[in-house]
């Protein structure tokens, strides 16, 4: 893309669905679809290399530093990488092999909040990535919040409470929060793993709330979906925060 024009900063009165039905009335529509080959080559070309740089300026941050940055500002918003207890095996540069990945606190005007992706509770690799005998507790405040003070939104996923060598369920999501100082919990990561051993049925939700029942439940964010008060709005809902 070359160029964004915002010409008015009100909502939308044609969403998308009903925009690409009617995407043909547009004049710019065929020099569009008639540039799509050469566009769809450049990003083949890309993804082949490897060389994300043709696709747009990519900055990659990593808490372990690997040469780049573990912080940028862009403008008034912070955000810096911090270590999550996740690892996935990367084939690309000389970044190959089993790998930590990153979370990131984002800062702006006062306001923190905590992104951790996907990560175990405990630690069960070393920084090298070599399986250790035992897990570890991990210092989560110091490895989050080490300035200590309180963080505004915590995004913490709940995806998975067997698989724990990668992943967390919502148990260790609320113990978590609680160490960080979160003053509002999101959960995500959700139905996308089992919260249960194989042979059980989970119920999401139900194990959420039985995990969350130990703190306060004014501290969840939840979804309006319209009318419809909610810890899991189905994937591509339109929804809001559902005020207090």
């Amino acid at each position: 893309m070359d160029c964004v024009a915002v010409v008015n900063t009100g909502h939308k009165q044609t969403g998308s669905t009903e925009g690409h039905a009617i995407a043909g009335t547009s004049p710019l529509q065929n020099a569009r679809v008639a540039d799509a080959p050469r566009r769809l080559d450049i990003c083949h070309t890309a993804i082949l290399k490897c060389d994300f740089n043709a696709l747009a300026n990519i900055i990659e941050l990593d808490w372990q530093g690997h040469g780049n940055k573990n912080s940028i500002s862009i403008k008034n918003v912070q955000i810096k990488a911090f270590k999550v207890e996740h690892y996935a095996n990367i084939n690309y540069s000389d970044r190959k092999g089993i790998k930590n990945v990153n979370g990131y606190m984002i800062s702006s005007g006062g306001i923190r909040i905590a992104f951790l992706g996907d990560s175990a509770y405990m630690r069960y690799r070393t920084e090298d990535a070599v399986r250790l005998s035992q897990p570890e507790e991990v210092d989560w405040q110091k490895q989050v919040n080490p300035e200590g003070t309180d963080i505004d939104l915590c995004i913490i996923p709940i995806g998975d409470s067997h698989y724990k060598i990668n992943h967390m369920g919502p148990d260790d999501a609320v113990k978590l929060f609680g160490k960080i100082r979160g003053k509002k919990l999101l959960p995500i990561h959700y139905n996308t793993f089992i919260l249960s051993s194989p042979d059980e049925e989970p119920d999401p939700q139900k194990i959420l709330l039985d995990s969350l029942r130990k703190i306060n439940l004014e501290d969840v964010v939840f979804f309006k979906i319209p009318d419809k008060k909610t810890l899991f709005p189905d994937l591509g809902a339109e929804c809001v925060l559902y005020e207090q």
